[in-house]
């Protein structure tokens, strides 16, 4: 009877990692559509966009938390659960159903993570055009203004003083 108490204290955890995981994945798609708002945008704010970069990170990291347990709890369990699937019925469904979401979202993450990529570098092919023309605008007024320059200056010039 202990054992079984503890196989389920273990599951609920498990459900509730699984269930921290589903917020934390909320919380990448809403980082992720902050992302393609501020690349979307005419003129982009890359410390906003840095931030949120960071902030999937931070989400990222959390999740590998959750899954390391999960993994451990899950290791500790298994057999029970194997031997006794019609006692833990309810549980393993309740879990499926979640990995089935957690599935659904991380596709969803992985479709916008494209399309942020996406206009990522559209914004930096579009950065390094107008750095090009920029350079090239600079270097055509360095050479006019060399060149006029020198329209200004009057070469030294001899009188031929003899008759």
């Amino acid at each position: 009877m202990q054992n079984k108490m503890t196989e389920h204290t273990y599951i609920n955890i498990m459900k509730a990692s699984l269930d921290k995981k589903l917020r934390i994945l909320d919380d990448i798609i809403e980082a992720n559509r902050e992302q393609e708002m501020i690349l979307r945008a005419e003129e982009t704010d890359y410390e906003k966009l840095d931030k949120t970069i960071e902030k999937k990170g931070a989400c990222i990291d959390e999740i590998k938390g959750l899954d390391k347990g999960f993994q451990t709890l899950y290791d500790r369990v298994k057999q029970e659960l194997s031997g006794n699937k019609e006692l833990f019925e309810d549980d393993i469904r309740e879990m499926q159903d979640k990995i089935r979401l957690i599935t659904e979202k991380t596709m969803d993450i992985q479709a916008q993570e494209a399309r942020n990529k996406e206009a990522f570098q559209g914004k930096v092919h579009y950065s390094k055009k107008e750095i090009k023309t920029a350079k090239t605008a600079n270097k055509v007024a360095a050479s006019y203004y060399q060149n006029m320059n020198k329209l200004n200056v009057v070469d030294s010039q001899f009188l031929d003083t003899k008759k």
